[in-house]
């Protein structure tokens, strides 16, 4: 139980398991067997006992020992919601955010090189500025957590992962990117996404270097000059490559900034949809029922509605009666879901004040519940900054929080 809640870093759940036991065990120590994938953990320990009677009469006589313990995590549907607002990027297209004093990496923001040669029609803008509707220092920690609590639930291949993007590129107020039954190698299809996504997704793939730009965790040394190897082809302007599709990450990698504020209620709906009725994965066997649900909305402000801001009297009234009813469907279907939304401050917010952010945690907080058949409930995690020590921590926080383990002997 202490060493799994490390998971999916299996040489932490090692360290941890080889440290317990030389500390209160170590006899046991060296006799112990450890197997681990991303579904369980296995403990086996080979050894001998000698019976009392052999103690007692000084007899040379063992009798052949073997213990097995095995933990497994619970499965898990996810859905988790990126922020691609206006607020996300600067909002005058000639305006743009040379740096982030509420980051700890002070160093400048500067254009991609794509748009020092690149003839566009929108020439008279500012190459930092185009450049920020896909990456800049408020948007760029949202798509990074996004991506590693993906990646994190997807290691498991009995959880179901999904992704949302709000509000999407065409006058939905969301983007289903990836239904939540899906389990990791999605591949989708470019014509839905937002025009501009073709300027970010040749950014990220021509400034591979650039750690800002460039797709996280991605190999890009086998790319080329073959056109059919890259996934844009510049020739008399951009275009796709015919033969790429594109990943979950890579499309919520270069998911561009839109013009709009988002329709938070339209967006609980949606999850609602997606998460409370998600298919049964077969897979799972016996732990179907076992399911825990979850929900992480990575949000760049407080909840958004109508072109209104929380705490306005209609846009809370309508986020209380839209909860309300995934709060009733969960406990009538005996389901486990929890819902996390997290923010923290960046340049393209608004004041956030200290009374707003706790009366929006008070209105999620009167909706916990506990029951031996479901549970539910909804989390507010607000930061003052962010920076990369604050997102591993984040991201710890939230992923043990949801560990919940099922043991067996």
């Amino acid at each position: 139980l202490h060493s799994y809640r490390y998971m999916p870093d299996t040489q932490a759940v090692i360290d941890n398991i080889n440290s317990y036991l030389l500390i209160h065990s170590p006899d046991i120590a060296k006799n112990v067997n450890i197997n681990l994938d991303n579904d369980g953990l296995l403990l086996t320990y080979f050894g001998t006992n000698k019976p009392n009677f052999a103690k007692i009469f000084n007899i040379d006589f063992e009798v052949p020992l073997q213990v097995v313990s095995k933990i497994r995590a619970t499965n898990y549907d996810v859905l988790v919601a990126m922020d691609v607002s206006s607020y996300m990027a600067p909002q005058n297209d000639n305006d743009f955010w040379t740096n982030d004093p509420l980051s700890s990496d002070p160093t400048p923001w500067y254009a991609a090189k794509i748009f020092e040669t690149l003839s566009l029609q929108q020439n008279n803008q500012n190459p930092l500025a185009l450049t920020q509707r896909c990456f800049n220092p408020a948007i760029n920690p949202i798509k990074a957590t996004t991506l590693a609590l993906i990646n994190f639930f997807s290691k498991s291949q009995l959880n179901s992962v999904g992704a949302l993007v709000y509000p999407s590129a065409d006058t939905q107020d969301s983007y289903l990117v990836s239904p939540v039954a899906s389990v990791r190698n999605f591949q989708v299809a470019w014509h839905r996404l937002a025009d501009f996504q073709i300027y970010c997704v040749a950014i990220a793939e021509e400034e591979s270097q650039n750690p800002r730009h460039a797709f996280p965790n991605i190999d890009n040394t086998n790319l080329d000059n073959s056109y059919f190897e890259k996934r844009i082809i510049n020739e008399n302007g951009l275009k796709y490559n015919s033969n790429y599709s594109p990943t979950l990450s890579e499309v919520l990698w270069t998911y561009p900034v839109q013009k709009r504020t988002p329709n938070f209620v339209n967006l609980l709906s949606t999850i609602h949809k997606h998460i409370v009725a998600s298919d049964i994965v077969p897979t799972r066997g016996g732990l179907t029922g076992r399911v825990q649900k979850s929900v992480f909305i990575i949000a760049g402000d407080l909840p958004w509605q109508n072109g209104l801001r929380y705490p306005a009297d209609n846009v809370r009234s309508n986020i209380i009666n839209a909860l309300t009813e995934i709060k009733e469907n969960t406990i009538q279907y005996g389901l486990d879901l929890k819902i996390y939304y997290v923010f923290w401050r960046h340049l393209g917010q608004a004041e956030v004040s200290a009374s707003d952010v706790e009366k929006l945690s008070e209105d999620f907080s009167k909706f916990s519940f506990r029951a031996e058949t479901s549970s539910f409930d909804v989390k507010l995690i607000f930061v003052e900054s962010y920076d990369e020590l604050l997102r591993s921590q984040l991201l710890e926080g939230l992923m043990l929080d949801q560990r919940n383990m099922i043991i067996s002997k």
